[in-house]
């Protein structure tokens, strides 16, 4: 009960509060006032901390059995990155290839209604993904192949930096671009990060687009691998060499 209570105070608790509104007038401070005086009040002596997370080096391959004729298959590490530049140029990055390569491979030849791969600029967690997939070893090592065979040209990166540029400037209603705006304030991103992000897609080249498929496969090495899929599709699996952790849902 301790330990319960010591975690109400914590999320609980008006000292430790942000306030989120999209409003055109100042009427809503009277029952925003209101709501926090209805709740909890606890000194602010307990802080919280970002404890580091270090993933050993994955064996196998985590399979959950469920009653499906299809497969969904992921893949997922972190970086540590600690440049806008690379921020950028790494989201630039996820969308060449998710557009390209593994569109061709993973739903073009492979069958899958989707292949895909993007990166979280706050958490820095880079991911692979296919959904309702035939295919599992094929689609680990076509995950792993879009970093080691395919080389990307000027004219691709060139179409993509649209459609990134749009994802970080596209409209936003006024509940959204609050939210947003919260967003970037509780992860300290500033304005000014944001604008670097945008100047380093504008400006990716081959070379710096060819560096970071290498470093991708330096961080993709500790990645952690599972997959979700029948029995009949893990049993193929583990006949074409694939270690799997199996576990029934």
């Amino acid at each position: 009960m301790a330990k319960l209570k010591k975690i109400h105070s914590i999320f609980i608790n008006s000292q430790n509060l942000n306030v989120l509104t999209a409003c055109t007038h100042d009427s809503w401070r009277t029952q925003i006032d209101g709501f926090v005086g209805r709740l909890p009040s606890f000194e602010r002596k307990i802080e919280l901390f970002g404890e580091e997370v270090m993933f050993p080096a994955q064996k196998e391959i985590v399979g959950i059995e469920i009653s499906s004729a299809v497969n969904y298959v992921a893949d997922v590490f972190e970086l540590d990155l600690n440049s806008e530049k690379l921020v950028g140029e790494i989201s630039l990055l996820a969308q060449i290839l998710s557009k390209g390569y593994l569109w061709d491979k993973i739903r073009v030849e492979g069958g899958a209604y989707g292949g895909f791969c993007g990166f979280n600029n706050i958490s820095k967690i880079f991911s692979f993904g296919s959904f309702r997939d035939p295919n599992i070893s094929q689609t680990f090592e076509n995950f792993s192949d879009s970093l080691s065979k395919n080389p990307i040209s000027q004219e691709i990166i060139d179409r993509s930096v649209p459609s990134v540029i749009g994802n970080l400037d596209s409209p936003k209603s006024p509940s959204a671009k609050a939210i947003g705006e919260l967003h970037s304030y509780l992860s300290r991103y500033s304005n000014e990060a944001k604008q670097e992000v945008r100047e380093a897609v504008l400006s990716a080249d081959e070379k710096s687009t060819a560096k970071n498929l290498k470093l991708l496969q330096e961080y993709h090495d500790r990645s952690q691998k599972s997959v979700i899929g029948s029995k009949d599709a893990f049993d193929n699996a583990q006949k074409d060499g694939l270690k799997l952790k199996r576990e029934q849902l």
